[in-house]
């Protein structure tokens, strides 16, 4: 049998889960994505995305980045090209 207080916090991870959009907001972290070519690493920072392919480096944006920010949605905040601007609610 579990304890009680090992019970309420799975409960309580239960419903911050369910409330993830409003609760949690990545501020930093680094990520890999397969691409169609190949992996990709991404890092995030306050904001500011970077990517080590070369569309990253000339555009100062690219899908897999964008790829990020719409599975993470409300939890980071967006960028594009410099200008941050608020994450989109749409998948």
């Amino acid at each position: 049998m579990l304890p009680s207080s090992h019970i309420a916090d799975v409960e309580k991870s239960i419903r911050y889960a369910h409330e993830s959009d409003r609760r949690i907001v990545f501020t930093r972290f680094d990520a890999s994505l397969e691409g169609d070519h190949r992996d990709h690493a991404i890092s995030y920072d306050h904001g500011t995305w970077t990517c080590d392919c070369e569309g990253h480096e000339q555009n100062g944006t690219c899908s897999h980045t964008m790829t990020l920010e719409r599975v993470l949605r409300d939890m980071v905040q967006m960028e594009l090209v410099g200008e941050r601007v608020p994450a989109l609610t749409g998948a």
